[in-house]
C-alpha cells in the first residue's frame, strides 16, 4: 500500500510523493510524539548515536546559515562611496565607521569578527551575487535558492540532491536543520533531515498536547493490547527508536561545556551554531547542517534593527570559528551564509528599504581563500525596477562549494546545467 501526502511549508513549494505504508506509519509515529521537530526514520539497526556512521576528524562538514528576509547588503558590505551616501542620505554607514576592507569597501560597523576571520584568511566575500529575471517575493527567492533551479519545478533541494548522490542509501543522521520548518533545501528521496529550532528540547511533549491524546500515546508507549508483528507493534518500535535518539540529541547539546560565548536568545543563532558545535564535538554523523535566522526584511526602522541582527550573526560565527579551533575540527568546517535577496539601493520614506536583487554572500572556514570575490555591482546602472544587476550568479557558488569543499567531480549533475566554480576553497 502506497500513501500520498501533501506538504506545506514556509518557503517551500507544495510536495508530493507517495510513501509506502510503513514509512507513512513511522511518520505518523513521529507527528504523534507531540515533539517539536520533523524525526528522521531511524531504524533499529542504524539508531546507534554517536558509532557507527559517525564524522571523524578530517572529514568534511557543510554548515548553510539563512539570513531570512532579505538582508541589506549594501549596508553589510559598505561601499563607501559618494553615490552610495547620496542614495541613502540617512541609513548610509558613515565612512569613518565602517571596518575597512580596502579602499572601496568596508564592513558594518558591528562586525567586528567577521574583521578578524577577514584578517586572519577566513573569510571570502562573493559580490553581486543572484540569478536571473530576479524575484521580489519572499517565497520565490527563497525557492530559487534552495532548489538551485530558478524559474523552474524541483521538488528536492540542492543539498538534498547533493546528499542523495552522494550517500544512496539511507545515512541516518546525514541532514540536520536547525529551524522552525523543514527548508526544500534539505528536502531529498533517500534521507530524511532531522528539524529543530531548539535541540535542547528535542523530544519534549508539548504541554498543550489535550490529556487524551497524552494518555492514548502513553498506552502505546506500554504496548498495551498491542499485537506483536502488527502495525501498531510497528509505530511503537518506531516511537521508540525517536525517542532514543531525540535524548541522545537533546543530551549532548544540554551537556556540552564551552569556554566559548556565543550570546543571544533561546532561539538565536548564538544557541545554534553552539549545538551545532556539540554536534560535531560528539561525532555526530550530520554532514549538512542548515539554519535560518529570520529578522532580515527591514522595511522600515533599518538603522538598529539592521544593527542588531548583524551584531548576534558576527558574535554567534566568530565563537563558532573559535569552539571548532579549540576542538581541533575547524580545518573540516565551511560555512556559507546568504539570504534570498538584497534591498533596494534607495532608502524608503520609512528609514528602511524594500526587496532588492543581488547580494553578497559570505564563506567561512581556515580552507577558504580570504578576499573580496566578483564584481560589486554598479551604484549607477540600475535595472528597470531601479535595483542591483546580478553580477555574480549564486549557483557558481554552489557549484564551488559542490567542486571545491565536497569534492564532488561535476556540480552539473547536482546543480542541472554547468556553472564555473570560483576560487574559493585552498
Amino acid at each position: 500500500m502506497s500513501v500520498r501526502r501533501v506538504e506545506k511549508g514556509a518557503g517551500s513549494p507544495t510536495i508530493r510523493t507517495t510513501l509506502p505504508r510503513r514509512e507513512f506509519l513511522a511518520r505518523s509515529a513521529l507527528y504523534g510524539l507531540g515533539l517539536t521537530a520533523t524525526m528522521p526514520l531511524f531504524l533499529r539497526r542504524a539508531c546507534a548515536l554517536p558509532g557507527s556512521g559517525r564524522v571523524n576528524k578530517g572529514e568534511r562538514i557543510l554548515i548553510v546559515l539563512e539570513l531570512t528576509g532579505g538582508n541589506d547588503g549594501l549596508n553589510t558590505i559598505v561601499p563607501f562611496a559618494d553615490e552610495y551616501h547620496r542614495l541613502r542620505p540617512t541609513l548610509a554607514i558613515p565612512r569613518g565607521e565602517c571596518r575597512r576592507l580596502d579602499d572601496h569597501f568596508g564592513l558594518h560597523p558591528v562586525l567586528a569578527g567577521l574583521e578578524r576571520l577577514y584578517g586572519e584568511g577566513r573569510l571570502a566575500i562573493v559580490q553581486g551575487c543572484g540569478y536571473p529575471r530576479p524575484s521580489l517575493s519572499h517565497f520565490e527567492s527563497i525557492r530559487f535558492w534552495h532548489t538551485a533551479a530558478p524559474h523552474a519545478h524541483q521538488d528536492r533541494g540542492w543539498i538534498g540532491r547533493i546528499a542523495d548522490s552522494r550517500y544512496p542509501s539511507p545515512h541516518p543522521g546525514l541532514l540536520f536543520q536547525l529551524g522552525t520548518t523543514q527548508s526544500l533545501a534539505v528536502t531529498a528521496h533517500h534521507h530524511l533531515p532531522l528539524v529543530c529550532e531548539n535541540a535542547t528540547r528535542l523530544g519534549v511533549a508539548s504541554r498543550s498536547d489535550p490529556p487524551r491524546r497524552r494518555q492514548a500515546l502513553e498506552k502505546l508507549r506500554r504496548r498495551e493490547s498491542v499485537a506483536s508483528g502488527s502495525a501498531v507493534d510497528y509505530v511503537c518500535g518506531v516511537e521508540t527508536t525517536v525517542l532514543e535518539v531525540a535524548a541522545q540529541v537533546r543530551q549532548t547539546c544540554q551537556s556540552y561545556r564551552t569556554p566559548c560565548q556565543y550570546g543571544g536568545s533561546d532561539s538565536g543563532p548564538g544557541l545554534k551554531l553552539r549545538q551545532v558545535a556539540a554536534l560535531i564535538n560528539a561525532g555526530f554523523p550530520t554532514r549538512f547542517f542548515y539554519l535560518n535566522v529570520p529578522g532580515f526584511d527591514t522595511h522600515a526602522d533599518q538603522r538598529d534593527l539592521h544593527a542588531q541582527c548583524l551584531h548576534v550573526v558576527d558574535r554567534a560565527l566568530f565563537e563558532f570559528s573559535r569552539d571548532l579551533e579549540r576542538m581541533g575540527r575547524a580545518e573540516d568546517v565551511a560555512i556559507v551564509v546568504f539570504s534570498e535577496f538584497g534591498r533596494r539601493p534607495r532608502e524608503n520614506v520609512g528609514a528602511g528599504t524594500d526587496h532588492g536583487t543581488a547580494g553578497p554572500v559570505l564563506v567561512i572556514g581556515p580552507r577558504v581563500k580570504s578576499g573580496l570575490l566578483g564584481v560589486a555591482p554598479s551604484l549607477q546602472d540600475f535595472d528597470a525596477g531601479g535595483n542591483l544587476r546580478m553580477t555574480t550568479d549564486f549557483r557558481r557558488v554552489y557549484a564551488s562549494v559542490i567542486e571545491g569543499w565536497l569534492g564532488m567531480e561535476d556540480a552539473a549533475a547536482i546543480l542541472g546545467e554547468s556553472f564555473e566554480p570560483l576560487d574559493l576553497f585552498a
